[in-house]
């Protein structure tokens, strides 16, 4: 899973297929239609989830189990041209 993370307002956002912003509208991003690659603005921090760590504590929730403590595998990705890319995005964009 991608996140967006934008440093000025310290707003956090799953990316979608469609253009999506944080609440100041400095960070920006979306998936390409493929669901694994994305496209991202300069302001915007990509930020990737372990679903299978996030799969495991939301099915302990769900279960009842809501006072465990449950670790999620998080990390600021790399920005390369092969899974995440910075664009600058235009009105027509969205």
């Amino acid at each position: 899973m991608k996140l967006i993370f934008c440093p000025k307002c310290d707003d956090a956002f799953k990316l979608s297929r469609t253009l999506k912003s944080c609440e100041c509208g400095q960070a920006k991003g979306r998936y390409l239609e493929d669901g694994i690659h994305a496209e991202i603005n300069a302001s915007a921090v990509p930020i990737g989830m372990a679903n299978s760590t996030v799969a495991k504590g939301v099915v302990a929730y769900l279960r009842g189990n809501k006072t465990m403590d449950c670790h999620i595998d998080a990390w600021v990705f790399k920005v390369d041209e092969s899974h995440i890319k910075v664009v600058e995005f235009g009105d027509e964009d969205g």
